[in-house]
């Protein structure tokens, strides 16, 4: 049985880039850009609770965003690896078909 292989470089790249988006959104936008102060909540217990949450859910999604940032990485990396594999490869075969073409022309060695 044959096997063939094959990677869609297209959505590697899109993936990679659309990864980067989202970081960069990430960036643009803070959990404090979304909770009322102190004085607005009024009460010390309260805003412990949300500072406590504050706290935590940056320190969380900062994580998050290093492991996503790694991802889009590697998603690149991958990407650029199979670019370069396939010119590698359309240059060997272009070698190839022209040493057929002289084989076949019988005008190679011993001719």
């Amino acid at each position: 049985m044959r096997y063939t292989f094959s990677a869609d470089i297209e959505a590697l790249e899109t993936a990679a880039r659309s990864i980067g988006q989202v970081l960069e959104d990430k960036w643009a936008f803070d959990i404090e850009d979304f909770l009322p102060s102190a004085e607005a909540v009024g009460s010390d217990v309260v805003w412990e609770a949300i500072s406590e949450f504050s706290d935590r859910w940056e320190t969380g999604i900062n994580a998050m965003a290093d492991d996503v940032e790694s991802i889009s990485g590697a998603l690149s990396a991958v990407a650029a690896n199979y670019r370069a594999f396939e010119e590698s490869r359309d240059k060997a075969l272009a070698r190839i078909e022209a040493a057929v073409a002289v084989i076949q022309s019988g005008s190679g060695v011993g001719q």
